[in-house]
């Protein structure tokens, strides 16, 4: 798992109750990650939730410490509801 001064992504998203985030998986070929949340897909606010994830998750693999340990990987993320339903 990618970590950043010893914190992994599932650290980070795990640690702030806001994010609503109950497990973080992970695949190295091809990179993946897969978030899983506590929304159900049918919250209103689920897609906004999901996207606003997936960018957190971006900036963080685009960030000037991460950029170069990706090294230009395509990857991709999934967030995904409690009800296992794709919201990003």
């Amino acid at each position: 798992m990618l970590a950043l001064h010893g914190y992994t992504i599932a650290d980070g998203l795990m640690a702030k109750k806001e994010f609503k985030v109950t497990g973080v998986g992970y695949k190295d070929k091809p990179l993946s990650f897969i978030i899983t949340t506590s929304v159900l897909s049918s919250d209103p606010t689920a897609k906004a939730h999901g996207t606003k994830l997936e960018s957190l998750i971006v900036e963080f693999l685009q960030s000037e410490e991460i950029s170069p340990i990706v090294d230009n990987e395509p990857y991709e993320i999934t967030v995904n509801s409690k009800d296992n339903k794709k919201i990003n």
